[in-house]
């Protein structure tokens, strides 16, 4: 039974690991309560799929410390929103490898955002290193990129059926009253520049993966028997079977960096899953 104190504590748990801030609650051990019966007597394995319900859509499994070693360190992590998702299917045929968008964005971002009702509160900066990172994911693969100007939302639609990966360096919005109204922000010259969730249900994008550097892709509002409504959501709704995201606050340098190493892992043949592991662990 979940009980009202394991819900605090998750959500407290969640929090130390957002803010970098110590877990008080040092004898309540997750990974025994969530995980330990179902891995024991599994020891050969090194591939966890994790298909959460309810406020466990927001706990960053990797984290959970077995003994004294992160999960991570052991097994690379994945999760599904459906098991739908655990078909294997085999990746089409594309012309190119990989499709890269990123934006350093304009010297009027922030009067450009006030002139637009939708994010006229919100305030962002520069993404300085979104290029770079564009660049050097780039690089390991047969590629396109488009940067800053060339960075538009009318780019990326058009584009949808070129490539294997789509790879997105830009800002996210993250709207918790409406989350189909969160949206990845292309380049701020262009007018019609906000992807919303609600437009990616009615799209059909055939990437074999989706790459959102973007803060808090993969967070949004909890609903009952639903879970949490986010962009990443939305990009798996609109027909991609794996997309990796962020569930807070998506450091510009320090999320180049690891994802340029999970492209060069991916180009080298790591599945998706070890490819991001080793990413991480290498950061």
């Amino acid at each position: 039974t979940i009980t009202k104190t394991f819900h605090e504590t998750l959500k407290e748990y969640r929090s130390s690991i957002e803010n970098n801030t110590p877990f008080e609650n040092g004898n309540f051990n997750l990974y025994q309560m969530l995980l330990s019966k179902n891995i024991s007597g599994h020891q050969e394995k090194d591939h966890i799929i994790i298909s959460p319900d309810g406020l466990l859509h927001t706990l960053p499994f990797e984290t959970l410390k077995k003994q004294d070693k992160y999960l991570i360190q052991d097994y690379a992590i994945s999760y599904v929103f459906s098991n739908d998702q655990l078909k294997i299917t085999k990746p089409k045929s594309k012309p190119l490898d990989y499709l890269g968008f990123g934006s350093n964005y304009s010297d009027s971002l922030k009067s450009n955002l006030h002139n637009n009702i939708e994010t006229r509160d919100i305030n962002l900066s520069n993404l300085l290193f979104a290029n770079d990172e564009i660049k050097k994911s780039s690089s390991f693969w047969n590629g396109k990129v488009f940067f800053d100007s060339l960075a538009t939302k009318k780019q990326f639609l058009e584009n949808k059926a070129s490539s294997k990966i789509a790879h997105l360096a830009l800002h996210g919005i993250i709207n918790d009253e409406y989350p189909d109204y969160s949206a990845i922000l292309f380049d701020d010259r262009e007018e019609d520049n906000l992807l919303h969730t609600y437009e990616l249900y009615e799209q059909e994008l055939d990437y074999d993966l989706v790459i959102l550097s973007s803060c808090h892709s993969a967070d949004g509002k909890l609903y009952k028997g639903e879970g949490v409504k986010s962009m990443a959501r939305g990009f798996a709704f609109a027909g991609c079977p794996s997309i990796v995201s962020s569930m807070w606050t998506a450091y510009d340098e320090q999320t180049a960096e690891i994802v340029s190493s999970f492209n060069k892992y991916l180009s080298e043949g790591y599945s998706k899953a070890k490819a991001l592991q080793q990413a991480k662990l290498d950061y």
